[in-house]
């Protein structure tokens, strides 16, 4: 399912029209994507616990060349099912 299909599921099971749906999910990802750059994680009982932190960089060399390289530092998302 996709945002589009999302939306309009929303609509129809709440009675509201798709662009009122497709303005709760916009504001659901905004703030979902504000808590994440905050460093916070977030559980939604009985739906999951998601989380992003930054991976750390680490040595590697290149296939091509064999030259020794570090590589940068990058963001990494995880989530697991909620307990409870």
């Amino acid at each position: 399912m996709n945002k589009k299909e999302l939306s309009q599921t929303l609509s129809h099971r709440l009675g509201i029209t798709c662009k009122e749906s497709q303005q709760y999910l916009d504001t659901l990802c905004e703030v979902l994507s504000e808590e994440f750059q905050k460093g916070n994680s977030i559980c939604l009982q009985n739906f999951g616990l998601f989380s992003c932190r930054q991976q750390p960089g680490r040595p590697g060399r290149n296939p091509r060349t064999g030259v020794p390289a570090i590589y940068r530092p990058v963001p990494s998302s995880s989530s697991s099912r909620a307990r409870g």
